[in-house]
């Protein structure tokens, strides 16, 4: 069989003949220890983010981010072992988008005090996030752990999955976050949420854990139709918090918070 290298090369140099081609499955995968450099191994006691990156952008294919919507080459595999990232990982504007890790064995963890965020989906359309834990490094803090965005530029983000997601053992603000004020009434559509966990520390903090999932940007435009389907989310001050949007959630468990499920100005929410 081929080596993960081998891989890699067959994958960046790769040719796909539309766009089209970024909604269908993908046989590469692009391994991110193919990306390592200097000894590099993940064991928590280096940056990675440089590493995670770059198997990101060998993915994508078709033109720069900021003007079209790219395609994808292959799928980014994230190993086991402990990943610290400095600075968030950014997917933007492609369709058709897969990463995924080896369960609870792939454990992502802030290396810098205070980030906005450890994942960064901005523009992604018809893609798909699993299988891998965010987890605490010191009393290093984000401001959410998955933010699901569009600001507005090349692509929007609509029909992403994220499955089998834990936010555990994290110092953050929010762990799940869907959309953004500072882009609000931009299309952030149909993110569906398949056991994905938030678990907080403390419903009572008055700065951490303040929602394990926040759905919406405060205006009530497009921003809509998002899915969660058994997921957990507890001891936060607000497990559950939808702000002008629209949001179902399908079993799971919330338990421990404040205020489990807290809506505001909201066209629907069903339980």
């Amino acid at each position: 069989s081929r080596s993960r290298r081998q891989r890699r090369r067959s994958t960046q140099t790769a040719t796909v003949a539309t766009s089209r081609s970024a909604w269908r499955d993908v046989a590469d995968e692009i391994d991110v220890r193919d990306f390592l450099t200097g000894g590099d191994v993940p064991d928590g006691n280096h940056d990675l983010a440089y590493a995670v990156q770059g198997a990101i952008n060998a993915a994508c294919a078709g033109g720069p981010a900021t003007s079209i919507r790219r395609y994808v080459v292959g799928e980014v595999v994230l190993p086991a072992g402990a990943i610290p990232l400095s600075v968030p990982v950014k997917v933007e504007s492609v369709g058709g988008f897969k990463m995924r890790g080896r369960g609870t064995a792939t454990k992502i963890l802030p290396a810098s005090a205070n980030m906005t965020c450890l994942i960064d989906l901005n523009g992604t359309a018809h893609s798909q996030f699993s299988d891998f834990r965010l987890s605490g490094y010191g009393t290093n803090v984000v401001e959410r752990a998955v933010w699901v965005r569009w600001n507005g530029v090349a692509s929007n983000s609509t029909w992403n999955d994220l499955r089998n997601i834990d936010a555990m053992g994290l110092r953050y603000v929010k762990a799940f976050e869907i959309g953004d004020p500072a882009n609000a009434g931009v299309d952030v559509s149909m993110v569906n949420m398949f056991s994905c966990n938030a678990y907080g520390q403390s419903k009572t903090d008055g700065t951490l854990w303040q929602t394990g999932f926040y759905v919406g940007d405060g205006v009530g435009a497009n921003n809509l139709v998002h899915s969660a389907f058994g997921c957990r989310a507890s001891t936060h001050k607000h497990n559950v918090r939808v702000a002008n949007s629209q949001l179902g959630w399908w079993g799971g468990l919330v338990q421990g918070a404040e205020v489990d499920f807290y809506v505001g100005n909201t066209s629907y929410f069903v339980v």
